[in-house]
């Protein structure tokens, strides 16, 4: 009726024969991409149709269940129309784009895509007839897995180390014998102090020299016996204090290094000897020790206070025993972590929270680390490193700006940003992964998850490089690199994720064998895939069939 009355204006005609205007959603299902719906429209006008002096606002409707968003309408109008708007001609007919963007909602996931079409020429008005578009929406590229670096403020704990005591033993001029007090002596003593603790000992080295006067066949030899007597005082002395393992030989490292020129700079050049310098460029100026030797010789006065001086401290041996420093045991750490942190220092409290793979348990240590030690960015880092670890967004980032108020590490800023990405906030994520990054982290994993989320996928695979990841296989699927995506996904970790997206790539290239085996795998690790499957769009041309159905049984 409404058209038989408008039937005289012509608009009337526009509604009997809206059925020849032809409708093109590109892509054909809507799709999301970086949290938002693009919708992209083209209309193709039949010749005839269109009025001269109408005007058409088209306006695109999504609806789903409990809820529609209406998209930006645009003006159609006939070729004598007034204002704004695509024109079409009567005679020939004609087209019209349309494009927009809307933020998704979960919702949406199921919708359908309607246009309203209102006409209006002169006083008269009237609608078209809603037309379903298509359906929506492919929601793949959600299916980000929140595989981001995060870093821990590590720990400096080293489960050994090696303390160090030394002695000296000097000789008389030409001889190998010990004097005895020497054998009494300030080091000798300190160094069987150090014996006296019963350190496990690694090894013991006994270095001989001996001064660069006399000739060079015998300061040689008188080198290597006092390597030798050396090396038997120090085991006689350390098998007496029953030093574990003192008989074997192969605890000891003995070497003979013959004339002692570089000690002799260095005690020249830190002497008050008024021709120091001349000395110096002498030994510099002249490869041959004999003719070095004669030279300083030369200089007589010089010489006097040299033998007086310098050369008696270049004929010795020194002996240093290398120990392993006692340190409590993994089992005493982890205990007193709990029951007594204040008693560990920061490395040991860090390290034994690494003891546990209970984050509970991890959290307590790192609460206690930012107590006991309340100038350490790490424990704070850390605890905010477990409340991601945990999904607990709002606590990561309170302890977090924590960590950064004490030192704004890479650690610590990459991890905002992860916080920030996981949040949706992707400009926080980008500021603080390149101020990471400035800070010498490495972020390139961050930056192509977060450039993959926001719908950059040439850039994010950029950053993934050579990598093979879920992610990755992602990346090219979104851009319709299929056979890329199904290489990255198989090299990719063996995850239910995995094996679902891989069911999509075989759907994507009409490989039912590959959809159906791959959708199989992923129902079998997580049976919550057995209903995502039945409503994504991915498979809608699978949904009746048999492969399909048995691999979601």
């Amino acid at each position: 009726m409404v058209a038989i009355a408008l039937t005289g204006c012509g608009l009337g005609k526009m509604i009997k024969k809206y059925g020849e205007v032809k409708y093109t959603v590109d892509p054909p299902i809507l799709e999301v991409h970086a949290d938002k719906v693009p919708v992209k429209i083209s209309a193709t006008v039949p010749a005839k149709y269109f009025i001269k002096g109408a005007s058409a606002t088209f306006t695109p409707v999504l609806k789903w269940e409990g809820g529609e968003v209406s998209l930006k309408p645009i003006t159609v109008l006939g070729e004598t129309a007034q204002g704004d708007g695509q024109k079409i001609k009567n005679a020939s007919g004609g087209s019209f784009s349309y494009t927009d963007t809307i933020p998704y909602k979960p919702a949406m996931k199921k919708s359908e895509l309607f246009a309203k079409v209102g006409l209006a020429m002169k006083s008269k008005t009237a609608d078209l007839p809603e037309r379903k578009l298509t359906v929506g929406c492919i929601t793949t590229s959600t299916r980000v897995a929140n595989d981001e670096d995060i870093r821990l403020g590590a720990d400096k704990y080293v489960k050994e180390s090696i303390i160090s005591q030394e002695a000296e033993i000097y000789y008389p001029i030409q001889s190998a014998v010990i004097p005895q007090k020497e054998m009494t002596g300030g080091s000798m003593k300190t160094l069987k102090e150090f014996v006296a603790k019963k350190y496990i000992t690694k090894n013991i080295t006994i270095t001989a020299w001996a001064s660069p006067d006399g000739p060079v066949e015998l300061n040689d030899k008188l080198s290597g016996d006092r390597s030798t007597s050396a090396f038997k005082y120090v085991q006689n002395e350390l098998v007496k204090m029953k030093l574990d393992g003192a008989k074997n030989e192969e605890l000891y490292s003995k070497v003979s290094k013959g004339e002692y020129w570089d000690g002799f700079n260095k005690l020249v050049g830190a002497s008050n000897i008024e021709d120091r310098q001349l000395i110096l460029d002498i030994v510099n100026r002249h490869s041959d020790v004999n003719s070095r030797e004669q030279e300083i010789k030369n200089l007589a006065v010089v010489y006097l206070t040299l033998a007086k001086d310098i050369l008696p401290k270049l004929r010795k041996a020194d002996i240093a025993i290398n120990s392993q420093e006692p340190k409590k045991t993994d089992a005493q750490i982890d205990s007193l972590s709990l029951a007594k942190p204040d008693s560990l220092d920061v490395e040991e409290l860090l390290y034994a929270a690494t003891l546990s793979q209970d984050l509970d348990k991890q959290l307590k240590i790192y609460e206690s680390a930012s107590n006991v030690y309340p100038d350490d960015w790490r424990g704070y880092n850390n605890v905010g490193y477990i409340y991601l670890k945990q999904g607990k967004l709002d606590e990561a980032k309170s302890w977090l700006e924590k960590a950064k108020a004490k030192n704004a590490t890479a650690e610590v800023l990459s991890n905002l940003g992860v916080a920030a990405a996981w949040s949706q906030d992707y400009e926080g994520a980008i500021k603080n992964f390149e101020e990471a990054k400035s800070g010498g982290g490495n972020v390139s994993n961050n930056l192509g998850i977060l450039n993959l989320r926001t719908g950059n996928y040439t850039t994010a695979l950029e950053y993934f490089g050579s990598d093979c990841s879920y992610n990755a296989a992602l990346s090219n699927l979104l851009l319709k690199n299929n056979d890329a995506a199904k290489t990255k996904s198989e090299c990719a970790a063996k995850t239910a994720a995995t094996a679902y997206l891989q069911a999509i790539i075989g759907a994507r290239m009409g490989d039912a064998g590959m959809m159906s085996s791959s959708l199989k795998a992923a129902v079998g690790q997580d049976a919550n895939y057995r209903r995502e499957a039945m409503d994504d769009l991915e498979f809608s041309k699978f949904w009746e069939n048999t492969d399909f159905k048995g691999a979601i049984q």
